[in-house]
């Protein structure tokens, strides 16, 4: 069973949400930077990762966190990067 770039995007919003309660971000642009939009650093990048382990068993191995930059290129990142944990 695969995930979609689209499924995968709805995840990591969901993720970045539950710091943010009150904001909507599932209206956020592929192309908005997260570090400038929400304040995130590497740490905020590892939350992700174990986040859509724990949650969705999905498994991003050796992440570069460099390559974290818009949502947009976080996503496909990621996406190309993803392992399905059996």
């Amino acid at each position: 069973m695969g995930i979609t770039k689209l499924e995968l995007r709805k995840y990591i919003l969901d993720i970045i949400a539950i710091p943010y309660p009150d904001e909507n971000v599932g209206d956020t642009d592929d192309s908005v930077v997260l570090a400038d939009e929400f304040g995130f650093g590497e740490g905020d990048y590892l939350d992700i990762i174990l986040e859509l382990k724990f949650q969705h068993g999905l498994i991003v191995k050796n992440p570069d966190y460099s390559k974290f930059t818009t949502l947009g290129a976080t996503v496909d990142y990621i996406y190309d990067q993803l392992y399905i944990a059996s």
